[in-house]
């Protein structure tokens, strides 16, 4: 995984907006408000980030091309883990082998 898809280069951007398009035409906005840490297996770095969307955005779990004005575009497995007032709450997470 490239260093720039690390936990620490995510949570330079925290607050700030991703956007996805769906087949549909779609553009999503993805903000990106948390970076946890997990506790994870031995020799691996754990952690999720944790994304706000709208209302409006299809509750789909699944892959979604992520973009941002900095940070390279990735593909990143979103899961919607619960909504509110404020939006969809989608979790992305992370287990990499520390070599």
């Amino acid at each position: 995984m490239p260093k720039e898809l690390l936990a620490p280069e995510y949570r330079k951007h925290l607050n700030t907006t991703f956007r996805s398009s769906l087949e549909n035409g779609q553009v999503v906005s993805f903000e990106l408000f948390e970076v946890a840490d997990r506790i994870g297996p031995a020799g691996y770095e754990s952690f999720s980030l944790m994304f706000r969307a709208p209302n409006d955005t299809p509750r789909l779990q699944r892959i979604f091309r992520l973009e941002h004005d900095v940070m390279p575009t990735s593909d990143v497995f979103l899961v919607p883990i619960s909504q509110n007032e404020k939006g969809i709450v989608f979790e992305a997470a992370f287990n990499r082998r520390i070599d």
